[in-house]
């Protein structure tokens, strides 16, 4: 399935997701990684978890357009696409984890992303924090 817009890549370690512009706010440079325990942080594992504190590297944040908790979500790499042509594979069935919040990927730069939507993974990455 083609799709062209603007979109942006996300990039936790080996994760990476491919999320509509409009859905990521203005990203900021840290300086340095943000203190453990720090609640206004986010970050996900490769495995698209929560995780307890930034590991070093994730230098970037942007929050999500239209949470309005506050939380900056801290990416190793964050890349606007603007007029970007991608080409949307399904993911089999047979792969996907139960609720998981994606079920499409682009090849971008030779490696898999996944296509989803900002809240869909804030929800998925919380939920299984309180699970």
């Amino acid at each position: 399935m083609p799709l062209h817009g603007d979109f942006v890549l996300l990039r936790a370690g080996r994760l990476a997701l491919v999320v509509p512009q409009r859905e990521v706010g203005e990203a900021r440079h840290l300086g340095t990684c943000p203190a453990r325990g720090d609640g206004r942080f986010a970050a996900l594992s490769e495995a698209m978890t929560l995780m307890r504190a930034c590991p070093p590297g994730r230098f970037v944040a942007a929050a999500f357009a239209g949470d309005d908790t506050g939380v900056l979500w801290c990416w190793d790499e964050l890349r606007v696409l603007i007029g970007a042509r991608l080409q949307a594979k399904e993911i089999p069935g047979m792969l996907l984890a139960a609720n998981a919040p994606v079920a499409r990927y682009v090849e971008l730069d030779g490696d898999v992303a996944y296509l989803c939507c900002a809240r869909d993974i804030a929800r998925f990455a919380m939920r299984e924090m309180s699970a």
